[in-house]
């Protein structure tokens, strides 16, 4: 019960939240934030007395609303007992006069975080709705966004451009849920705790560094969007981007939200110039994606890709970097592994395994391994402590956001010069 732990200890003195979630009704909600949602309010970390409007566009009542969630999501009785449904359209703009209502009516002795679980082509339409009915305003109000936050660097920037006009930058959390991984955030913990990690990584010591994330599922009936968007700019540029931020970030000596920030954003703005990764890329279709539904006829988008890349300044020159990502891959695995030098007296790897178990496995020269547990909550139950908490630096930053999206935008813009590979469990496009 840590939030009732931190108020003893006069750690936290945060009111308890309503939390305001667009996009109640979508898959990431069912399967992620939702029952994040209850396990934190079951076991008292998500205070009793805190209150979760769900927000969507369906015609429903709030018993509607928890017999659709009950038949789709893990969540408890106890927790649904705080849980009300608000329909709004927010494609026409109504509803947002009774949320409105509502919000002001719960939101007395409570902190209100608004929370944007939708595609981001609605985010700029919703937040101005949200805006208008003075649901968001400057001040205390935190607004969650989910990723992608943008669809390319110019969208990015507008977006952000658009939020900062009436709202502080202490109040944006931009999610990418990696970043609420144990082990992410034990690499932060280790540069903060220790210079030894950064100290250790240069094209000196350090052979490769490989980012994997591997998943053994289709496209899991996300046709339509995913068709649009491809494995890069699902996966590659938020989640691998940041893992690799987040291992190569100099050790801001303040540790706060914006140095973070700041730090991974720096490695990012280093990477090599994306028309000469492409020279040594490679992307994969999975046999049968073509018959998804909801994919184009003769779709050239990939559902896998390797990417090798590097830095083209400082001590982090000459190290290959291997970005690995895929669909049907017959296993779901992440991991960030650095492979050291034979010559530089240091074990022969360390390994941040992610799925499908959070530990950091470091391997000896001599074949033996040591191999350190982490905690296996759930990604998004530490996003949403952090918010509770104020605490940023899991978050992505405006800088960091947009070198994510430049280096992104390259590597796509130069796709067509890839050949597109078909693979299967028989053919498959990483080597066993």
């Amino acid at each position: 019960m840590l939030y009732l732990l931190d108020m003893i200890n006069g750690k936290n003195k945060q009111k308890p939240p309503l939390i305001v979630l667009f996009g109640a009704t979508g898959d990431l909600s069912q399967k992620k934030i939702f029952p994040a949602f209850s396990s934190l309010y079951d076991k008292g970390e998500l205070p009793h007395n805190s209150r979760v409007i769900g927000v969507s566009r369906r015609p429903w009542s709030t018993v509607e609303f928890h017999d659709f969630l009950k038949s789709k999501s893990h969540v408890s009785t106890s927790f649904l007992n705080i849980l009300e449904y608000v329909e709004v359209d927010f494609e026409i703009g109504r509803g947002y006069d009774y949320l409105s209502k509502q919000v002001s009516l719960l939101a007395k002795n409570r902190e209100v975080i608004v929370y944007l679980s939708l595609a981001p082509n609605h985010f700029s339409q919703v937040v101005k709705s949200l805006r208008k009915s003075k649901i968001l305003h400057r001040g205390k109000v935190k607004l969650l966004l989910e990723k992608p936050f943008g669809v390319d660097e110019k969208s990015a920037c507008s977006l952000n451009r658009f939020l900062l006009s009436f709202l502080s930058h202490s109040q944006i959390y931009r999610i990418d849920h990696y970043l609420g991984k144990t082990s992410v955030q034990a690499m932060m913990r280790v540069h903060e705790s220790s210079t030894s990690l950064r100290q250790i990584i240069s094209n000196k010591t350090v052979e490769s560094v490989t980012i994997s994330l591997l998943e053994a599922k289709g496209i899991d009936g996300r046709g339509v969007s995913y068709d649009n968007v491809g494995a890069f700019r699902d996966v590659g540029q938020n989640h691998i981007l940041e893992m690799l931020a987040s291992l190569l970030a100099e050790y801001p000596h303040r540790v706060s939200a914006n140095s973070w920030h700041d730090a991974r954003a720096v490695v990012l703005e280093a990477l090599l110039p994306p028309s000469k990764t492409c020279e040594l890329a490679r992307r994969g279709q999975y046999e049968g994606y073509e018959h998804e539904k909801g994919v184009a006829y003769k779709s050239e988008t990939e559902t896998a890709f390797e990417v090798i890349t590097g830095f083209s300044k400082g001590e982090l020159l000459g190290i290959p970097v291997i970005f690995q990502a895929g669909k049907m891959m017959g296993e779901t695995r992440a991991s960030v592994r650095i492979v050291f030098k034979e010559s530089s007296g240091l074990p022969r790897e360390i390994e941040f395994s992610i799925q499908p178990k959070p530990r950091v496995i470091i391997r000896i020269n001599d074949g033996s391994e040591e191999v350190i547990e982490l905690s296996p909550q759930e990604a998004y139950e530490n996003i949403l402590i952090d918010v509770l908490r104020g605490e940023r630096r899991h978050f992505v930053g405006s800088r960091e956001i947009q070198a994510a999206w430049r280096y992104s935008d390259k590597v796509v813009s130069c796709w067509n010069k890839v050949l597109l590979e078909r693979y299967s469990q028989s053919h498959p496009f990483f080597p066993l």
